[in-house]
């Protein structure tokens, strides 16, 4: 996991997979904190690590990510 923060805001960056390694997803947060360091909002984005859908590699974007 990676974690930075700025100002106000805390990022995580994380790999989440299932404890039978069928599933893995990317995640990445960014959380607000207000003055005293209580969490005001929560935005997750969850990117699958399946295969790419067609239409994405119709178009050749994005490449794969290896994490060994």
């Amino acid at each position: 996991m990676t974690v930075e923060s700025s100002g106000d805001t805390v990022t995580t960056v994380t790999r989440v997979r299932a404890k039978d390694g069928d599933l893995s997803f990317h995640v990445v947060s960014f959380i607000t904190l207000n003055e005293t360091c209580k969490i005001t909002g929560i935005d997750e984005y969850w990117g699958d690590d399946g295969a790419a859908p067609q239409w994405r590699l119709d178009k050749h974007i994005g490449k794969p990510i290896h994490n060994d």
